[in-house]
């Protein structure tokens, strides 16, 4: 399998010039000797000059304004590696899947799971339109038209066997799925078709279900087991959406949590042990999920001195403030210093309550704890 994620046409075409207006300026203005910011900043500065004065290009260019704006705010050593780079060729997908198949990989299908279901990007005219096209590849690309897609995130496979109905359906009854978060999510995901909400019955049942036995990872067929109320095909797709949304993601197979677990608790217990002086690393790993969890520096801290065997809101707070005061460090919230120790303590308090509340049973359910 190879994955590949890109800026793509039809989507960059409106904004692609004023990238390279950029990079012009970049390159021959006065501030191609200084630092990376300056650069940034200088080059984004100059176009917002030009588009102020009303050119014929950005009258044709709807939001081009904004689009700057939005992106000028980004962090900037994000964009000089994003959009300063002397070789920036945006292509169509056609053009990558050629390139790909030199090396023998075929298109297999999207890395993002909403982007499957055509009925919550695409108009129905829209998907008769592309039923009638019989090749996969001008499909795609059409697709891309329809929904003016800018960045693509793919899946290409060497030696593709499709699988048959009966195959494919043994595979997803047999994958497991697990929350991610405690908090009733707000049913909302950006589609091609805007900001779409969800009030389906079906999407509350499953949650219920998959918050059941202290959040333990369900399979799909214990899924179908439990809601026989509700159609396969529809099941599948309130899954798709709870994963767009990033309530749930799917598991590994017990064999190979069993396998990863003692390495993912090595990695896990540095990584706690480092949170106590630095906030480079923000995330924990999962043997369950395969992959990285979002949590915070003290998140991390209190994951340690968990493990430790302090187990409630003030140990956890002391332990905690003990750690930040030794350094000389204060904790912030919204944008003002805690200079007294009694206002850190109280935040500590705070954010302990929430840790032994909301996270704690979800990393217990990921093998984090």
């Amino acid at each position: 399998m190879f994955y590949n994620s890109y800026n793509c046409f039809p989507g960059w075409a409106p904004n692609a010039p004023m990238r390279e207006l950029m990079i012009l300026h970049d390159k021959y203005g006065e501030s191609s000797k200084n630092n990376t910011f300056d650069r940034v900043e200088n080059a984004f500065n100059f176009v917002e000059k030009l588009i102020e004065l009303n050119p014929n290009y950005a009258q044709r260019v709807p939001g081009l304004k904004e689009f700057i704006e939005s992106t000028k705010k980004l962090d900037h050593n994000y964009l000089a590696h994003e959009y300063f780079n002397s070789i920036w060729d945006c292509m169509y997908f056609t053009d990558v899947a050629e390139i790909l198949s030199t090396a023998k990989l075929e298109f297999a299908c999207t890395a993002t799971p909403s982007d499957a279901i055509d009925a919550m990007n695409l108009k129905k005219e829209a998907i008769e339109f592309l039923t009638s096209i019989e090749n996969p590849i001008v499909k795609e690309q059409v697709r891309d038209y329809f929904v003016n897609q800018q960045f693509r995130k793919d899946i290409y496979v060497r030696g593709a066997r499709r699988l048959s109905q009966a195959e494919r359906m043994i595979k997803i009854l047999n994958t497991n799925f697990v929350l991610l978060n405690v908090d009733e999510p707000q049913m909302k995901c950006n589609t091609a078709l805007g900001e779409v909400s969800f009030t389906n019955p079906n999407l509350e049942a499953i949650m219920e279900y998959l918050r059941s036995d202290n959040y333990r990872p369900k399979k799909f067929a214990d899924l179908v087991k439990n809601h026989p109320e509700i159609i396969f095909a529809n099941l599948e797709q309130a899954i798709v959406v709870l994963m767009t949304m990033g309530h749930l993601v799917p598991c590994q197979d017990k064999t190979i949590i069993d396998k990863v677990k003692k390495n993912c608790d090595n990695l896990n217990n540095y990584l706690c042990s480092r949170s106590e002086i630095s906030t480079d690393i923000a995330f924990l790993v999962s043997p369950v999920i395969g992959g990285g969890f979002s949590i915070g520096r003290f998140e991390q801290v209190f994951v340690e001195l968990y493990k430790r065997g302090k187990r409630d809101i003030d140990s956890l707070a002391k332990e905690s403030w003990t750690i930040l005061e030794a350094q000389g460090q204060r904790l912030i919230k919204e944008g003002k210093t805690l200079n007294s120790a009694e206002e850190n303590l109280a935040e500590f308090k705070s954010l302990a309550q929430m840790f032994l509340d909301k996270r704690l049973i979800i990393l217990k359910a990921l093998q984090i704890i």
